[in-house]
């Protein structure tokens, strides 16, 4: 498939979150858009070693018709139901959204509340594909070779290990603690 043919619909994640747009029930592939100040983008300079910045894709003010301000596409996922596949990763109440994981983690956020609002400063992309699952993650698989996404960890060829090890020792180190909390 050609890549660059897909096309892309975008929204501030404020206008799902307040019900002001409805996402596609279909298979979607997505992109999370973070902004140049924000607290997940500080923690990948703190990590400028293993962080490759001039490879993430960016969008600039003039480039963005949803928000002002240089974004950057840290997040790729895919979904057979875009709606629901959304709503989890803004859900509180679900723990099975990696990107959910991946901001509490390097953010040190034990607090649900405080995740969600973290990924209300985002904007969101995605494309509507009439596709299969398999076919879904194909496209994802490819799009995630051919791009730089430090956030996704699983089949991404393009981020180094020092990278993958300090997202996966601070989801333990956040596991563990919530863990510790239930007791």
């Amino acid at each position: 498939m050609n890549y660059t043919e897909l096309q892309w619909k975008q929204c501030h994640i404020t206008d799902v979150i307040d019900n002001r747009i409805s996402p596609h029930t279909g298979s979607i592939i997505y992109r999370w858009w973070f902004h140049e100040d924000s607290e997940i983008m500080n923690v990948l300079r703190e990590h400028a070693g293993d962080v490759q910045f001039e490879k993430i894709k960016r969008k600039f003010p003039e480039d963005n018709a949803v928000a002002s301000g240089t974004y950057y596409a840290l997040y790729l996922g895919k979904g057979v139901n875009g709606r629901r596949r959304l709503k989890n990763h803004l859900s509180p109440r679900k723990r099975t959204s990696t990107l959910r994981r991946t901001i509490g983690a390097l953010l040190n956020m034990n607090d649900e509340k405080e995740i969600t609002d973290a990924l209300s400063t985002c904007y969101y992309e995605w494309c509507e594909l009439d596709c299969n699952k398999k076919e879904l993650e194909t496209i994802e698989k490819g799009l995630i070779k051919d791009g730089y996404f430090p956030l996704n960890l699983k089949d991404n060829p393009n981020i180094g290990d020092c990278w993958k090890e300090v997202i996966q020792k601070k989801r333990k180190a956040l596991m563990c603690h919530r863990e510790l909390q239930w007791i």
